[in-house]
């Protein structure tokens, strides 16, 4: 299917790798010397601040890099949509968020590790090694050793 831009994909977030946020949730759980008590953290990665249209464009361009799966990033399309068309007249969206992580950083010691890029790229091999190789049912572990 295509992928849907509402917008063009203007939209911009700070993307977070999961690893990155389970590392910081962890922190808050273990709560060393009551650090977290009554507190509220944000966490995510202020550095990977990227518009959707840039995080489409990544996840295809990371997707032609794995053997067996070049061909489908040449056949990904990328469309654009209205907000109203695709949500609905009263929908609106805040066109950026980035997280202030000062507060994780001073009381959690916590700062996220991986950067935009590595990101998707370790997504999409979590993917690309967990699902079936396109057309013969085997997994790309098995095919890759």
């Amino acid at each position: 299917e295509p992928i849907t831009l509402v917008d063009g994909g203007r939209q911009r977030r700070s993307f977070t790798y999961i690893d990155d946020g389970i590392d910081a949730l962890m922190k808050i759980l273990e709560n060393r010397d009551g650090c977290a008590n009554s507190r509220i953290f944000n966490i995510g990665n202020p550095a990977n601040d990227r518009s959707i249209k840039e995080l489409a464009d990544t996840m295809v361009r990371v997707l032609g890099e794995f053997p067996g799966y070049a061909h489908l990033a040449k056949r990904a399309k990328i469309v654009e949509q209205s907000a109203e068309g695709y949500y609905g007249k009263e929908y609106q969206d805040i066109t950026r968020r980035v997280p202030s992580i000062q507060r994780a950083r001073e009381i959690l010691h916590w700062e996220p590790r991986y950067g935009f890029d590595e990101s998707i790229r370790k997504m999409i091999a979590h993917y690309v090694q967990t699902e079936s190789m396109p057309g013969d049912g085997s997994t790309a572990s098995e095919v890759h050793g």
